[in-house]
């Protein structure tokens, strides 16, 4: 049947194409559990940076509304307590197994059934116990359950909605006209759930959505609608497959608003900070933060309601349009597994070089460093490890302007369309052998490659030479060589128009590899510090022991992101500091 039910869906939105095929990849996540649509869409970017992305897991609310219906329809036909309950029941388990047995249905489901039996053994309802009981039972089936991020997501919801939600309800109360009181209950239980989740989303997101309230609000109504309707029509398209486009157009309609509406709101700048923090220390301030709130419990009054509505949106304000700018000039070879993103940061302008793979590990990255906004974003080549990570970061940090090799902007690469769509014409420029682009203590040169020579590959890779000088007196005070998945052949070509011999920072090609570098070209550079960007326990054996050999005998300070974390190189007056951080994720 949920086979059937997944074919309806896909037949009739992603065939008809727009909205209804966002409407489709919609209907899949938030009635079956299937988000294979909804990964290869913008949707699930748009829900995270929104605070939506709970909406897309089958969980309680999706229950409520499924119980709702089913109550309805038991209410029409009169029957007997004892049968609804039994009944409803039913429903319940069975809709938990057409969602694909995802954990936090499986969660509210046991919720719900206890509070019904217990009401009918004239027990008192107590969510918090249900609550208990059902972690226990899920616990004792599988304890590896405690280490489901979604599982964990889920539980500390509903405990902040039961614990808080009634209290958080009476201070909005507190502000809200009579008119308007009704979005008190929606919006308090919303606040209280984005609460207790909040140390979970910025330590496993590493970024705080701080339209998610409002957001909310806007969609939930909407998703409410949409699920019911598409609850009812599915099965009566089993029943009468030849009203299906139409008994699905109004549900395929208003999952494709949904949609809309998402990517509307995930187009508001800083509506998504990024912020690096661990969990334990998240969950620990959060601990703190509750146990207070219990311990004192502030009666709700309009002018305590004013004060704190008041504070916590100048916080949220200050965080989303305040920078925080480095007091020096500074390079930070950013730990994002096995790629590249090198992040240089001068006075106001920040430049970030690569984007590493395609996960989260940039969007951490920056937020480990207090990134928001980018200035110039250089891509070297156009493998993923490289440029994957820009899809990551839309809603959360902005970028100016892309620029690329003017010989490989000149092609055609799969890999363009992935970059290009991200970037309006005016805003992505051609780099050419010679070129410079000048910042406040730094000025990066293009050294090659001046035209392809393999198809766009590592020996095609961009190699900037970086002059910094950080006292402005006109000498420079360090050079730092850049080379992308260049390997020793390339440094080799006669194009380089400067002498190799003045580096003092060198940032090995190709994560080490065996050909990264030669004896001879080491010792004609002759660098201070050699830095590695490569990923742990990689499957490609980089850095290549020779290499690290070659660099041992050469008596080089050597720096790798596997081993180190982030590696920030600070720049002073003829010196130059190299700084492990502690290591990212």
């Amino acid at each position: 049947m949920r086979q059937r039910m997944r074919g309806i869906i896909v037949q009739d939105g992603v065939d008809g194409g727009g909205w209804r095929s966002d409407g489709a990849a919609l209907l899949l996540g938030i009635d079956l559990g299937d988000r294979s649509l909804i990964r290869q869409s913008d949707l699930q970017q748009d829900f995270r940076i929104c605070g939506l992305s709970h909406m897309l897991a089958v969980s309680g609310t999706h229950l409520v509304i499924v119980a709702a219906l089913m109550s309805w329809a038991f209410e029409k036909m009169r029957m007997g307590k004892g049968v609804k309950a039994v009944l409803l029941s039913f429903a319940l388990i069975t809709y938990v197994f057409l969602s694909g047995l995802q954990t936090s249905a499986i969660r509210s489901c046991i919720m719900a059934i206890t509070g019904t039996f217990a009401e009918r053994a004239k027990r008192r309802r107590d969510p918090l116990s249900s609550c208990a009981l059902t972690i226990m039972l899920l616990l004792g089936q599988d304890p590896s359950t405690a280490f489901d991020f979604s599982f964990r997501l889920s539980v500390c919801a509903v405990l902040g909605i039961i614990c808080f939600s009634r209290y958080l309800e009476a201070w909005i109360l507190c502000l809200t006209p009579k008119s308007m009181q009704g979005l008190a209950n929606p919006l308090a239980v919303t606040l209280a759930a984005q609460g207790a989740t909040m140390p979970l989303i910025v330590s496993g997101f590493s970024c705080l959505p701080l339209l998610s309230p409002v957001s909310n609000l806007i969609i939930a109504p909407l998703l409410s609608v949409t699920l019911g309707a598409s609850l009812i029509m599915l099965p009566i398209c089993l029943i009468i497959p030849s009203m299906q486009s139409v008994l699905m157009a109004l549900p395929l309609f208003l999952g494709g608003l949904i949609a809309r509406i998402a990517s509307l709101l995930a187009l508001i700048p800083n509506s998504n900070l990024p912020i690096c923090c661990d969990q334990g220390t998240a969950l620990l301030c959060m601990t703190i933060l509750s146990a207070t709130l219990w311990f004192f419990w502030p009666q709700p009054s309009r002018r305590r309601a004013q004060w704190a509505s008041v504070t916590i949106c100048s916080a949220a304000l200050a965080l989303a349009c305040v920078p925080i700018l480095p007091l020096s000039p500074r390079m930070i070879v950013l730990d994002v597994g096995q790629g590249d993103a090198i992040l240089i940061r001068d006075g106001r302008r920040t430049v970030l070089i690569d984007a590493g793979p395609m996960d989260d590990a940039l969007l951490k990255a920056l937020a480990r460093q207090h990134v928001r906004h980018i200035d110039c974003l250089i891509i070297t080549h156009p493998h993923e490890d490289h440029y994957g990570g820009i899809v990551r970061l839309r809603g959360a940090v902005t970028i100016d302007e892309l620029i690329m090799p003017g010989p490989m902007l000149d092609r055609d690469f799969p890999a363009y369309d992935v970059i290009l769509p991200l970037f309006d014409d005016d805003r992505i420029h051609p780099m050419h052998v010679g070129q410079r682009l000048k910042l406040k203590h730094m000025e990066i040169t293009m050294l090659g490659p001046s035209e392809l020579t393999d198809e766009g590959d590592n020996q095609d890779s961009l190699i900037l030479f970086v002059d910094v000088d950080a006292d402005s007196d006109g000498t420079g005070d360090a050079q730092v060589l850049l080379t992308g998945d260049a390997e020793a052949e390339t440094l080799e070509r006669p194009e380089h128009a400067y002498d190799l011999s003045c580096v003092d920072v060198f940032k090995l090609g190709h994560h080490g590899s065996a050909v990264s570098i030669d004896r001879d070209t080491l010792r004609e550079m002759d660098p201070h510090c050699v830095l590695i960007s490569v990923g742990r326990d990689n499957d490609y054996g980089h850095p290549d022991p020779n290499v690290l050999s070659l660099l041992e005998d050469a008596g080089v300070t050597v720096g790798r992101t596997d081993m180190m974390g982030d590696l920030t190189v600070t720049f002073a007056s003829a010196s130059v500091s190299l700084r492990c951080d502690t290591m990212g994720p």
